[in-house]
């Protein structure tokens, strides 16, 4: 789709056309330029009291405009180059010079969003060149298309458990995220590496069950060393939080195998599982002495 405008400018004809109606972003990608095949054109090669604006339309406040290289670049210089303003959501550039060097500036404009939830409602970007007179706009859609941020973990440092020490906290300072969900509906805490099975357990201090309005259930999976905890639907990340820093692990038996223990955590926020965060936990074995039992006093 094309679109064209032509107006009289510096009483000659100076047209502008879209290379196309619309772009699509998506979250997290690198600048996108706005129209590389803008084009503008005049009679007259050299433009007297001409200026150049690109507009944004957004609500959202992370959105970002931005000319790609130095102002230097443009054949006007020092003429005014302006970076975007997220106040007036504007690039702005004037100079007395031909034609040719605005449509390379207009061509050169990108855009970005740096926020990890941006809105989802179409922008507009109004592509402008006015003379003291009149002006010739432009208007194009940018869609943006959101990515699903996994849920993260920030997790306390290395921590050590001594045999038959009895239940100790996993991690009762975990912290869990999600930028972009506010709730999750799966939360799981597993031995990953040196598990020892049948003998190391994880149990929650609080029974989720009790946890009002939450709808969760907790269960824990001896064969597989894992805790898991479901919503009926969906809770709150700060209620999962809660849940996972009162998770306790012990190994209860004498003559536990020493390995160190690597314990695992993931999310799941409704889209996809996070990434397997870790801490890990060295196990010191301690040493029983001997005994000796006597069946019979012998004088």
């Amino acid at each position: 789709v094309r679109a064209g405008v032509s107006q009289v400018l510096n009483r000659l004809t100076f047209t502008s056309t879209l290379g196309n109606s619309s772009i699509i972003y998506t979250e997290q990608e690198f600048p996108r330029f706005v129209d590389p095949g803008y084009s503008l054109f005049s009679d007259d090669d050299t433009l007297l009291g001409v200026n150049g604006t690109a507009s944004l339309v957004t609500t959202d406040p992370f959105d970002f405009l931005e000319f790609e290289g130095s102002s230097k670049w443009f054949p006007w210089y020092p003429g005014t180059v302006t970076n975007y303003s997220y106040a007036t959501k504007k690039l702005y550039v004037e100079g007395t010079t031909g034609y040719k060097p605005y449509q390379f500036w207009f061509r050169s404009i990108k855009f970005s969003n740096n926020g990890d939830n941006p809105v989802t409602t179409d922008r507009t970007i109004n592509l402008e060149v006015c003379s003291p007179t009149v002006c010739v706009r432009n208007s194009k859609t940018i869609t943006v298309k959101p990515v699903n941020d996994k849920a993260s973990f920030t997790l306390s440092a290395p921590f050590g458990y001594t045999e038959l020490e009895g239940k100790v906290y996993v991690d009762d300072k975990a912290v869990v995220k999600d930028v972009d969900t506010p709730t999750l509906t799966q939360l799981e805490v597993f031995l990953s590496s040196g598990y020892d099975s049948g003998k190391d357990v994880l149990s929650f201090e609080t029974d989720p069950a009790t946890i009002a309005g939450a709808g969760l259930t907790g269960a824990w999976n001896a064969a597989a060393g894992k805790l898991t905890v479901t919503a009926a639907t969906s809770a709150p990340v700060a209620t999962f939080q809660q849940v996972l820093r009162t998770v306790q692990y012990e190994n209860a038996f004498l003559n536990p195998s020493a390995a160190t223990r690597v314990f695992g955590f993931r999310a799941y926020d409704g889209n996809s599982w996070s990434t397997e965060a870790k801490r890990t936990m060295a196990f010191t074995a301690v040493n029983q002495v001997a005994k000796v039992t006597l069946t019979k006093t012998l004088w």
